[in-house]
């Protein structure tokens, strides 16, 4: 069974204009990069739902209304210290380089942290890796790091970032919170919804699970 439209709308809920968008684009990303089973498939487009708000968020959104928000979502910058946040309410470029600012390729002093901010179905992020991602791609994502929000880009993003993590034996063993680890960190942000969707896109893609 391939990924269709229909399948993307009965399991995940997606309406069908953006599942007649989304569904060949992901085809086309798994084509590309090899993620060929039904369960690599079931799990991979599992954590996109969840990385991406069902295809509805193709870049991180910065702008953030609530200093106490910023402050949960950040921990490990503001250290749950809503005051500190304070300065950064409704600030999204000021944001994003105090947290992503001087780290993998970002330069400091710049606005590399808000333009290499969380892009694509599986939130691809800063200059080291959008300059990987672009260069496997023919993409010059540096110059052009907006592209990371086209539909057919964000999808072959998030199947770069898929093949170049080797998550596929993860897939294959229906390691769930393997695959949840290294793509979101050891919070397991969205473990559960990513565990519905990918058992309920295995069951309509044909597979069976490894127990």
């Amino acid at each position: 069974m391939i990924l269709t439209a229909e399948i993307l709308s009965r399991t995940v809920g997606l309406p069908p204009d953006r599942a007649n968008i989304f569904a060949p684009l992901l085809r086309q990303a798994m084509d590309r990069f090899a993620i060929v089973s039904a369960r690599e498939q079931a799990a991979f487009v599992g954590r996109a739902v969840v990385e991406c708000q069902s295809f509805h968020a193709l870049r991180e959104n910065m702008n953030y209304p609530h200093a106490d928000r910023i402050a949960s979502v950040f921990h490990s910058k503001f250290k749950g210290d809503a005051t500190l946040a304070q300065s950064f309410v409704n600030q999204p470029e000021k944001l994003a380089d105090f947290v992503y600012g001087g780290m993998y390729g970002n330069r400091p002093g710049t606005d590399d942290g808000f333009l290499f901010r969380a892009g694509g179905i599986y939130g691809l992020t800063f200059l080291d890796n959008y300059k990987s991602c672009g260069n496997a791609l023919g993409i010059d994502l540096v110059a052009e790091p907006e592209r990371i929000e086209d539909a057919d880009v964000a999808c072959l993003s998030g199947a770069w970032f898929w093949r170049f993590h080797n998550l596929g034996p993860l897939a294959l063993a229906w390691d769930l919170k393997g695959i949840c680890r290294v793509v979101n960190g050891p919070g397991y942000l969205g473990l559960g919804e990513q565990v519905t969707w990918s058992e309920k896109l295995l069951a309509e893609l044909g597979g069976s699970q490894v127990r």
